[in-house]
């Protein structure tokens, strides 16, 4: 069973006890009671209340016509019917039911629930539930009584939605929401915002009401309390005053108060609102700042001011304004353009204007304006509207003077026209090297479609990584201190990565007060022409150094066979001295042996030059197989070691996974052996031999620009010493037969020589880099074989 709602108990009224009515007065009551029953019969027909009559069973025995018409139907719709039929069970069930029980036993219930009434809808009904008892005061049924309440319930509902809304704004609210009893000097009621703001607990205002006043600033207290006792005379309470916190920091308050007050016009309560313009008062403080900084920046700047009513009469002009053009505002205060410009100046003017004041919108133009000596000028000018505190409107201008950069334009027209149609390379850029214009041959040139699509990208970007340290280091500071410049070197395709030679010309930029504001470049493309230059210079090269090997090759040959010849004669006539001295008696043994020690070590000497010759005349076949170089350097550095001397520190690297090459093994250790003692020779008094190996990918582009490097996967011998070094004249004949830095009997001259034909047989090429004082290092570029 349902719990009670709201249940009043009501019994019905006790019985008389006395003696029976005679019966003349029986049959006068009975026709009081059918009176009394008709009249009671049509006020219950006529109550707008929903009445009716249910019996214990639950079943409908009588309605009034304001239940009927709940229904929209019919009373004999309803009555004979049981209550779950019309109610619906479940709501009969939950609800009508232990009502109904609670009333039958008894009880006089009343309570209120939402019930659903056909086409009605769903209501909320107050119901009262009264038993109905016979004669012998047993209970024979219920009468029921619902009256339609949801009007009510809904104003009731949304009150209450309405009561939490404000008690969520109010919670809410930045602002301080107040209401006091002027009487009672009570708070009755203050937002949250209190807390936040005064930093005081609301409860504190509770007790005291006047404890507010406390945080006032003493500055402003006397004239505060003045102003909030005034409203018990009828005035408003509306002021601006300073609260200080507990923690020290002081704090803007706005507060407004209105007073209530009764028939005899005295105050009773008082609502009101506190709000904190601290920022406002701050923002008002910087505001006046910035006033004072406007007027100096019109009155101290380049920039022209003035201001015009909606009539187009001037009412404000900043005083470089009347410098400019020698103007006075006491004589133009209230007249307009017409009274002071030329015609067609002041048309502009007031054409302007009055786009201004009909678009109510500022707009940015440029306007002709004649200076005081008669020569036009021109003027970035930016119009806005504007209105007073009483609604009039105002147009404002600024002008800044372009009237260089307009003819500073015309110029610049004129050399992009010549730019965009040269066929060199052109290009501005600033000092920090980013370029901000290049014309249209020189992106092709580079392969850019405009400088927009590479925002990244600066002037050292355009030249091979190797040049760009000669570009910042060199060039471009003697550009600086000579104002010009000219070199020829490569850019770079930004696409294919290819090599653009170029004669570079670059001259300084400056302003007109002489400073350097950029760098500017007229660059010819050369690159045939260098072409052409390098196919030449290598052809003569390889023709010089052909004819010049072929030559020394014959005589080598010749020589060698010569000299084979020689050595096999004197050879011979020593094996038969020696076997004639020995047979004889009368000899000297001691000096014998030695002219045949004399005479062996000439020939062994002999057989060596003529070895170097062959192999120099390539009349010799190398016995190419595949090499580690790394084996060759450790097996050459195990008989070398015990030459170097404890003065000579030897450093290797050598890399672990490295490549084989082709050549023939015993020539290669004669490579490493002539660079590694020609090394130790470099350092008589000691120093640092280093040994590096390692593998090396030469691209197409690197090779193009280096007649003796071929491109692909190398093996690089690298051999440096920290020793006297050598000049560029000694580099320069390095390599040629019989030409040495030794000192006579020391060398031969062919021992370098020996090394570039051996590498030159085995598909490679050599290089050496040196400076005197500061070592040398040669490096060996052998062909990698990649399938091994």
């Amino acid at each position: 069973m349902a719990p009670k709602k709201n249940r009043s108990v009501f019994k019905g009224p006790r019985q008389r006890r006395g003696r029976a009515p005679s019966k003349h007065k029986q049959n006068d009551l009975k026709s009081m009671r059918a009176k009394k029953g008709d009249l009671f019969r049509d006020m219950v027909a006529s109550n707008p209340d929903r009445m009716s009559y249910v019996d214990r069973e639950y079943i409908y025995r009588e309605v009034n016509h304001a239940y009927v018409a709940a229904y929209q139907c019919s009373r004999i719709d309803i009555v004979g019917r049981h209550v779950a039929d019309i109610m619906g069970k479940e709501t009969f069930e939950k609800t009508i039911k232990p009502h109904f029980d609670a009333c039958l036993a008894g009880e006089r219930v009343r309570y209120r629930d939402w019930f659903d009434f056909g086409t009605l809808g769903r209501r909320y009904v107050d119901v009262i539930y009264n038993p109905s008892r016979d004669a012998a005061g047993k209970i024979n049924g219920v009468l029921v009584t619902a009256r339609d309440f949801t009007e009510a319930r809904l104003s009731e509902l949304a009150l209450q939605e309405a009561r939490s809304r404000l008690e969520l704004i109010f919670a809410t609210i930045e602002d301080v929401i107040w209401i006091t009893d002027w009487s009672e000097k009570k708070v009755l009621f203050v937002s949250a915002a209190y807390e936040r703001i005064w930093g005081h607990p609301i409860q504190e205002l509770y007790e005291n009401g006047e404890s507010w006043l406390k945080a006032v600033h003493p500055d402003d207290y006397a004239r505060v309390r003045k102003a909030f006792i005034g409203i018990g005379e009828g005035r408003n309470f509306d002021e601006d005053y300073r609260i200080v916190r507990p923690d020290g920091t002081i704090r803007w308050i706005h507060d407004r108060g209105h007073a209530t007050c009764d028939p005899q016009n005295r105050t009773v309560q008082i609502a009101g609102i506190a709000e904190d313009i601290t920022s406002q008062k701050h923002f008002e403080e910087v505001l006046s700042k910035e006033r004072q900084r406007l007027n100096a920046f019109l009155n101290n700047s380049a920039v022209v001011g003035w201001m015009k009513d909606a009539e187009g009469r001037y009412v404000f002009l900043s005083k470089n304004y009347e410098t400019r053009f020698q103007a006075c505002f006491e004589e133009w205060c209230g007249r307009t353009d017409f009274d002071v410009w030329p015609r067609e100046i002041a048309d502009q003017f007031r054409r302007n204007d009055l786009i201004v004041l009909q678009s109510q919108r500022p707009i940015e133009c440029i306007e002709k304006a004649i200076d005081p000596d008669g020569r036009a000028s021109w003027w970035l000018i930016s119009k806005f509207p504007f209105e007073d505190q009483d609604g009039l409107r105002y147009v404002g201008g600024l002008g800044v003077d372009i009237t260089e950069r307009i003819l500073a334009d015309e110029e610049r027209q004129k050399f992009e026209f010549l730019a965009e149609n040269s066929q060199d390379f052109i290009g501005i850029c600033d000092l920090n090297l980013v370029p901000f214009y290049v014309n249209a041959a020189g992106l092709r040139l580079v392969g850019l479609d405009s400088l927009q699509t590479a925002p990244q990208v600066r002037v050292p970007d355009f030249f091979f990584p190797e040049d760009r340290p000669f570009i910042l280091s060199e060039f471009l500071p003697r550009v600086e201190r000579d104002d010009h410049g000219e070199v020829e070197i490569r850019f770079r395709h930004f696409q294919s990565g290819e090599s653009i030679w170029v004669l570079y010309n670059v001259f300084k930029l400056r302003n007109k007060e002489g400073v350097t504001t950029g760098w500017a470049t007229v660059s010819r493309n050369i690159t045939e022409q260098k072409r052409a230059e390098e196919a030449k210079r290598q052809l003569e090269e390889t023709i010089s150094h052909t004819q010049k090997l072929d030559a020394i090759g014959r005589l080598a040959a010749g020589m060698a066979h010569d000299f084979n010849s020689m050595l096999m004669v004197i050879r011979g006539n020593v094996d038969i001295i020696r076997l004639h001295l020995f047979s004889t008696r009368k000899r000297d043994d001691r000096l014998l042996g030695e002219a045949i020690e004399r005479v062996t070590d000439a020939v062994d000497h002999g057989k060596l030059l003529l070895d170097k010759l062959l192999t120099y005349g390539r009349v010799r076949s190398p016995n190419r197989t595949h090499i580690n170089i790394n084996a060759v350097v450790a097996d050459t550095m195990r008989l070398v070691n015990p030459l170097l001397g404890g003065r000579i520190f030897v450093e290797e690297h050598l890399q672990g996974d490295l490549e084989l090459c082709e050549g023939d093994g015993s020539q290669l250790q004669q490579v490493v052996l002539n660079l590694v003692m020609n090394a130790r020779d470099a350092m008589p008094t000691g120093g640092t031999l280093t040994i590096v190996t390692e593998n090396a990918d030469i691209s197409e582009n690197y090779a193009a620009a280096r007649a003796e490097d071929r491109p692909g996967k190398h093996v690089v011998l690298t051999v440096s010493d920290t020793g006297i070094g050598m000049d560029a004249e000694t580099q320069k004949h390095l390599f040629e037969p019989f030409f040495s830095t030794k000192p006579v009997n020391k060398g031969t001259g062919l021992g370098l020589s020996i090394v570039h034909a051996v590498i030159m047989q085995a598909g490679g090429h050599i290089t050496v880099q040196s400076e005197p004082g500061k070592g040398a290092t040669f490096r060996v570029f052998l062909p990698a074989v990649l399938n091994r």
